[in-house]
């Protein structure tokens, strides 16, 4: 059953009621247990049609018994519908008109001279402006900041994404400008053309102090009229204010262990390399788990110095895990953090910006799968390398792994969720295309502005030897603070790839002084821990991004707006 509840708030904007209201939704699972989401609807128009589709991450066997509205005064309740399952997830539409709300705003103001940064998760019911319309719009968001006065302060844009109504950008945007008493922002819709000017689809303003750092919010576009757009029905926008970030943060960077991939690379074997995301090895799903014994191990050891200790007990704290979708990455998570608690909280994500960098080629890095398909084909490829008959090597250590519950079997059993949401759709470098380096550069600084922003704590990031070595050479560049405090481990940083299943921990300073670059940032320590090092070996520049692709425009940039946009002013 689905309980919805209205907490009910009321929101004025400059000259015109904007009513919105927190949403409270309580699920229950088939299994009897229950999961809470909050979200906060604020619509702009005077009948408000609230969509809660892909909000509640519910399985496609589940179903909505009943939904019910309490607690705020209704003129016309016209109809509470269960949709039928939509893209895995299950679709919730409720339709009100003349809804009154009641009582006054929960909002999260920042800290005095705080920069504004919006973090949007996605859209859903983007309407099409492709002049062909059985394709769908290449949605992105422009963000306008606007003073009491209305007068533009600073404004940040999204990536575009390809041909999607189900746009899922999960992006932090900083407006650059400290936020104000009074401001608003101004929400631009827009599709992107790959000639001519892009076009905008909607729009929707709100004050910036009705947005919370705690719940999410749900906003209405309001679509351009005399637009030919090929979907009908109201579209919305999720976002979030991002809390305000820590100056330091730690960061856990684990690489994968031992892929079939790497194996067939040793063995120079090219037949057995040419396949899409291979999975851990024997050896690889041995390392994983000599990776999860020695944290376990350190955090009961004594004879280590007092600093090591500092970070091991770092390690233990975080509370953010994010992995790369790619398998062999997810399986090294689901062995190497087994018993973490932040894993067995719940709060490990995946995310598409650690996968493997993609040279020319580069098949193992394209994916297989996408949403809730990705851990349920990591744990059957786990499953299926176990069942192999172990190698002398590994006999003894598969058996122990065994015997500490640690196989496919009690992992899958005792697998909890996590956030795949990122990963509905499909995340990887198409097949017949590379990573740029101004694309490998934009996903290290979304990186970066994730780990920024994430909630407090140190944050452990699983994924890949290119793109960490490239993380490493970029927040870590020569003659920096790493090279003046540690130049051996900053030069081995910069030029090998870690260890398959290492783990190093970084030290990061976010520099909020220049308000042209937010996401600028700097390794200032490092410490290799439990056993971890480096691939000491020179090798041929790998396949990749060597040179700049001038065809691509980098993605920070606010860009040239389509035309119609413009900021608007408020009474």
């Amino acid at each position: 059953m689905v309980a919805a509840t209205r907490r009910v708030g009321d929101f004025l904007g400059r000259g015109a009621e904007r009513p919105g209201f927190p949403l409270k939704i309580t699920m229950q699972h088939a299994d009897d247990s229950y999961e809470d989401f909050d979200v906060h609807i604020l619509c702009p128009m005077e009948t408000v049609a609230v969509s809660l589709a892909r909000l509640l991450p519910m399985k496609t066997t589940e179903r909505i018994e009943e939904v019910s509205a309490e607690g705020a005064k209704v003129d016309q309740c016209t109809s509470w519908a269960a949709a039928g399952v939509v893209g895995g997830s299950l679709a919730v539409s409720c339709y009100f008109r003349g809804l009154q709300t009641t009582g006054s705003p929960t909002h999260s103001p920042a800290p005095p001279g705080s920069p504004l940064c919006i973090f949007v998760k996605e859209a859903c019911n983007v309407p099409s402006a492709n002049v062909n319309p059985r394709q769908w719009s290449h949605p992105y968001v422009v963000f306008q900041q606007l003073d009491a006065m209305g007068e533009p302060m600073g404004g940040e844009r999204t990536p575009s994404l390809t041909n999607t109504d189900q746009p899922s950008w999960r992006e932090f945007c900083s407006m650059h400008t400290v936020e104000e008493v009074g401001c608003s922002l101004l929400v631009s819709l827009c599709h992107a053309k790959s000639l001519g000017q892009d076009t905008l689809i909607g729009t929707a303003m709100l004050p910036v102090e009705c947005l919370s750092t705690k719940q999410d919010t749900v906003v209405l576009v309001e679509l351009v009229p005399n637009l030919m757009l090929h979907k009908e029905g109201p579209c919305f926008i999720t976002l979030r204010k991002a809390p305000p970030a820590p100056s330091e943060r730690t960061v856990f960077l684990i690489r994968h262990g031992e892929s079939r991939w790497n194996a067939a690379q040793r063995e120079w074997n090219a037949r057995a390399m040419a396949h899409r995301d291979h999975p851990l090895t024997q050896v690889g799903i041995l390392q994983a788990y000599q990776l999860n014994t020695q944290f376990k191990e350190a955090l009961t050891k004594s004879d280590h110095s007092d600093e090591l200790e500092d970070v091991v007990l770092e390690f233990l704290s975080a509370q953010t895990i994010a992995s790369s979708p790619l398998t062999r990455a997810l399986q090294t998570a689901l062995i190497g953090l087994d018993s973490h608690p932040a894993l067995q909280e719940g709060r490990m994500q995946l995310c598409s910006d650690l996968r493997e960098v993609k040279g020319p080629g580069g098949i193992d890095t394209v994916g297989r799968a996408v949403g809730d398909e990705i851990p349920a084909r990591a744990m059957a490829m786990l499953q299926e390398e176990e069942e192999l008959e172990p190698s002398a090597e590994c006999r003894a250590g598969l058996a122990s792994m065994q015997a500490a519950g640690l196989g496919a079997r009690d992992l899958g059993a005792r697998l909890g969720k996590f956030d795949v949401q990122e990963c509905d759709a499909p995340w990887w470098t198409p097949m017949n295309s590379r990573d740029s380096a101004v694309e490998v550069e934009a996903r290290l600084d979304k990186l970066v502005r994730m780990v920024k922003h994430s909630r407090p704590g140190p944050v452990i990031l699983v994924g890949h030897s290119l793109l960490f070595k490239s993380f490493q050479q970029r927040f870590a560049p020569e003659g920096g603070t790493l090279d003046s405090r540690n130049p051996e481990l900053a030069h081995d940083m910069r030029t090998f790839k870690l260890d398959n299943a290492a783990c190093i921990a970084l030290k990061m300073h976010f520099d909020a002084s220049d308000s042209e670059m937010p996401e600028l940032a700097e390794i200032l320590e490092a410490t290799l821990l439990f056993g971890s090092g480096f691939e000491k070996k020179l090798e041929s520049p790998p396949p990749g991004p060597v040179e700049e692709d001038r065809h691509v425009e980098p993605q920070r940039k606010l860009g040239a707006l389509p035309e119609g946009w413009e900021a608007k002013r408020t009474g």
